[in-house]
Order: structure tokens, then C-alpha cells, then sequence
């Protein structure tokens, strides 16, 4: 289970939206209440899926409560701010805390958008990687609208899952009756449509299937 938190505007939705559908929203409509969103890859060298639920969270402050009800049970937590907004980034760190008050082993992951605005900038790169540091996670620089590492960010919380359920797997008793994965690149994830994407990769593509409910 994946979160999408963050104030209002900083492009949570629209990550989703212009991954999954390859459609970015000109005109910004607020969230009010949590969508959930679910898309499948194949475990790399197994015929095994995984199903990455994301649930996108209302960034209104109003709307605390009812983001609240996503974050229990969540195993990353991304936390978006955007690059033109320096109050969004001011108010990570209590995005984390809201989360981890609720999900307390959750992994967070950093996400600055809107990085082809360079005129409109209002966070620099060192207090970006010092705020990355504080909250221990990685930071990803990306443009939803120009779809700059926006791939990056999906395929790395898809092999970070896949090496999470291997290690649940790995934690389970041997026996008879046990059951394991062996030989798994946990550096690739695939697609269900069958194309193969590394975390580092610059690749953009969007061969993905989505649905919302």
C-alpha cells in the first residue's frame, strides 16, 4: 500500500494521473476526498504479480481527517512538495509526522515537482537533499508535466515493495510446507504489459494498466 500525501497543488493527483493514463490536468481541481488507484507488475524471473494500491490523499488541511483513514497499514508513504511552493516544502515535515503517528514503519520517500519551472523556484538543491537527509528517505526531482523521472519514482516503489514482500517471504517458516522465492533481480521491475524498467533508468515510457476506484 502506497500514500500520496502533501499540500494542496503540489501535483499528487497528477502523478497518478499522467503515469497511469498519460493525462495531465491543465486546470488544478482540489482534492476532497482519498482516491484510490491499484496497478499490477510482474515480479521480475517469476510468473508472482504485485499490485501497488495507491491511495491519493486531500491535501487541504479541512481534509486532515479524512486523509487519515489512508494512512493505516501503509507501507511507503510520498510525500510531495513542489519546487515554485516554499510552503509546501516547509510543511513536509509535518506531513511525516501525520503519517507515522498512524503507519509508524512506514518508508517515506521525498518528491519535488515542478523542477522545469526554474524561473519560478523557491527551493534550492542543498536544502532539498538536507530535508532528504533529516527524514532519511530518497528524493526524487521530477516534472509530472513534462513526465521527467516520473517513471523513475513508479519503478522504484515497485521494486522497493517487491524487495519488501521477498524479505516477508524470506521471514516465513521452512519446512515441508513452507513455500520461497529464489533467483529474484530485485533491481527490475516488469510491467504487466511486459516491459522491463530499472530504478535508475531514464526511460519514460508509460506501458502501464491503472484503475481507479
Amino acid at each position: 500500500k502506497v500514500i500520496f500525501v502533501g499540500n494542496s497543488g503540489v501535483g499528487k493527483t497528477a502523478a497518478v494521473q499522467k503515469f497511469c493514463n498519460d493525462y495531465f490536468p491543465e486546470t488544478h481541481v482540489p482534492s476532497l476526498v482519498s482516491q484510490f488507484y491499484e496497478r499490477s507488475f510482474e515480479l521480475t524471473n517469476s510468473s508472482e504479480t504485485i499490485d501497488i494500491m495507491i491511495w491519493d490523499t486531500p491535501g487541504r488541511e479541512s481534509l486532515g481527517l479524512l486523509a487519515a483513514d489512508a494512512f493505516s497499514n501503509s507501507n511507503i508513504c510520498v510525500v510531495f512538495y513542489s519546487f515554485t511552493d516554499r510552503a509546501s516544502f516547509e510543511a513536509v515535515p509535518q506531513w511525516v509526522e501525520k503519517v507515522k503517528a498512524i503507519a509508524v514503519d512506514v518508508m517515506i520517500v521525498l518528491v519535488e515537482n515542478k523542477i522545469d519551472l526554474l524561473q519560478d523556484g523557491q527551493v534550492s538543491s542543498d536544502e532539498a537533499q538536507r530535508m532528504a537527509s533529516q527524514l532519511e528517505s530518497p528524493l526524487f526531482r521530477i516534472s509530472v508535466r513534462e513526465s521527467l523521472n516520473l517513471r523513475n519514482l513508479f519503478t522504484f516503489i515497485a521494486v522497493t515493495l517487491q524487495s519488501k514482500f521477498l524479505s516477508s517471504l524470506n521471514s516465513l517458516p521452512r519446512g515441508s510446507d513452507a513455500f520461497f522465492v529464489s533467483n529474484v533481480d530485485d533491481q527490475n521491475a516488469t510491467d504487466n504489459k511486459g516491459s522491463t524498467s530499472n530504478a535508475q533508468s531514464g526511460n519514460s515510457g508509460n506501458n502501464t494498466h491503472c484503475s481507479i476506484a
